[in-house]
């Protein structure tokens, strides 16, 4: 059995990345108020080798909703334009491109022993 505190290896896939394009961020949020205030629990930033890049971490079992965007034009913030669409290249979890993202109980996965992996697709709207 995992204590609470358990740490599990955990990666975040993201694909659709210009390797060309700036670097990519990353932020894990860990439950619906640090979702709600934009206040992520883990951040993480990398640079853009391939179309496909993979960030490697350990967190403990939970819930998180990740999201990632890629910086095209190097300010260090996701820009947006009219209602919040990025202007950028951006995903989150179980978001595949159509739509809104949804809510964080739309976007959260499970992260535990047996679930430490997610695949985030950078979508340019």
């Amino acid at each position: 059995m995992v204590s609470v505190s358990a740490q599990v290896p955990f990666c975040i896939q993201i694909c659709n990345v210009r390797p060309d394009g700036g670097i990519v961020y990353v932020a894990v949020y860990t439950d619906k108020e640090s979702y709600k205030k934009e206040k992520p629990a883990y951040t993480f930033k990398t640079e853009p080798t391939s179309e496909i890049i993979s960030v490697q971490t350990e967190l403990p079992v939970g819930e998180y909703s990740v999201s990632v965007f890629q910086d095209m034009n190097e300010n260090a913030k996701l820009d947006t334009g009219i209602f919040g669409i990025p202007k950028e290249p951006a995903g989150v979890s179980n978001w595949n491109g159509k739509g809104t993202p949804g809510s964080w109980d739309k976007q959260k996965i499970n992260v535990n022993e047996s679930h430490g992996s997610v695949q985030i697709n950078l979508y340019q709207l």
